[in-house]
């Protein structure tokens, strides 16, 4: 399965095209970053180095957003994987995804958290076995979305010249934002975004990657955007 890789990865992995959705309101947004349980047997592989040997993974939660897997070697965050999961029907369907966390759990034992770059549809989560139980108290914070009134300028990542545009914020998480723009933006699109409290203040800057964007009643776009690293406790609580 081709991939919808970052813009400025996109000269090593090339394009697929993007569905845009149907409007998405805040409260159907959250089903986007539930993570339902699996017992699946992936392998994964450094986008960068194709020659690599592939490493098997336990897959323990997935999302449409991303996912939680086990391998037995650390992965620096801000690498790009491909991981394959396995379906029911004996398919193996392909992400690309990014680590932005690892933790270590035991002897030989690592816990990576992805985010992928483009969401995987009710579909894919139904073929690989995703079970629909909410998340426990953990990831809540990770991938529940949050209604919020904080404020937010982008530009397109790699355009140093052009101004920063303000946006509106419609929700938040500590993997993702969902906006409202003007005009609409591709999905695969690098964003470079700043994230400012009620008083304006700017709290981060961070990049944001766009995974689906659908037009709105009034003409606008909203987009949603998976971030290449997580919000810290403190970022979210600053904006929050």
């Amino acid at each position: 399965m081709a991939q919808q890789a970052f813009s400025f990865w996109r000269r090593w992995f090339g394009q697929a095209e993007s569905e845009p959705t149907a409007d998405v309101a805040v409260e159907a947004d959250r089903r986007l970053w539930l993570r339902y349980p699996t017992d699946l047997e992936g392998n994964v592989q450094l986008a960068e180095k194709k020659d690599a040997d592939k490493m098997l993974a336990q897959v323990r939660d997935l999302s449409a957003g991303g996912a939680n897997v086990i391998v037995d070697r650390p992965v620096q965050p801000g690498h790009m994987l491909t991981l394959e999961l396995p379906t029911h029907d004996g398919e193996v369907r392909t992400v690309l995804a990014c680590v932005v966390r690892t933790v270590p759990q035991g002897d030989d034992a690592w816990s990576l958290g992805c985010v992928f770059s483009r969401e995987l549809s009710d579909g894919d989560l139904q073929a690989c076995g995703a079970e629909k139980s909410p998340a426990d108290d953990n990831d809540k914070r990770i991938w529940v979305r949050y209604s919020c009134s904080i404020k937010a300028s982008y530009r397109m990542y790699g355009n140093l010249t052009a101004d920063m545009t303000s946006v509106e914020v419609l929700n938040l998480s500590a993997t993702g934002i969902g906006l409202v723009v003007s005009t609409a933006i591709d999905a695969g699109a690098l964003l470079t975004l700043e994230l400012h409290d009620k008083s304006g203040h700017k709290v981060c800057a961070i990049l944001a990657c766009v995974v689906h964007t659908s037009r709105r009643a009034r003409g606008e776009f909203s987009v949603g955007c998976n971030f290449i690293r997580e919000l810290t406790e403190e970022e979210m609580q600053s904006l929050l």
